[in-house]
């Protein structure tokens, strides 16, 4: 007799045997394997306006052992995090003090999206432009691309479909 952890039963031995282990016997019963679980599991919500106090990225709002926090999209290499209190009714869409400038935004994008070995970020393939019209309602990224590229603070050059981002 053993019983199942998933259905907390008691039940014989046979009911655990599984052809596809070399012991033989699993730790499931075959009731539950074949059981899909059908409990939702919570997504987490990335907040586009609460940026992490250690490295400037998005925070994602999630629950821990002492309820509802932020911590940072980069986890684990990142480990910033912003404590929810329950009386602080915070709106994600209120709290504009952390919002990064177009500027910010930009030169974050080309860092965190372009692929090892590239120096840049094409504006349609790495989805900077979607990105950029969510993070600012809808804010045209092309005429703010051109803007800084005409002070000189980011490099444009056209590319098949698009055109690449870099630092200069």
């Amino acid at each position: 007799m053993k019983e199942c952890p998933k259905c907390k039963e008691v039940r014989k031995i046979d009911e655990f045997k599984d052809k596809g282990l070399i012991s033989g016997i699993g730790r499931i019963c075959k009731d539950c394997k074949g059981r899909k679980d059908t409990k939702k599991r919570a997504t987490n919500k990335i907040s586009s306006s609460t940026v992490c106090p250690k490295c400037g990225y998005a925070m994602v709002l999630r629950t821990g052992r002492r309820g509802k926090f932020y911590g940072c999209s980069r986890y684990p290499y990142c480990k910033g995090t912003i404590t929810i209190r329950e009386n602080d009714n915070r709106n994600e869409r209120s709290d504009k003090r952390n919002k990064l400038t177009q500027e910010e935004f930009v030169k974050r994008a080309i860092v965190s999206l372009r692929k090892e070995g590239n120096k840049g970020i094409h504006t349609v393939s790495s989805g900077f432009n979607e990105a950029f019209k969510k993070y600012f309602d809808g804010d045209d990224p092309v005429k703010v691309t051109n803007q800084l590229a005409q002070e000189g603070k980011i490099i444009i050059k056209p590319a098949k479909g698009g055109v690449m981002l870099y630092l200069t």
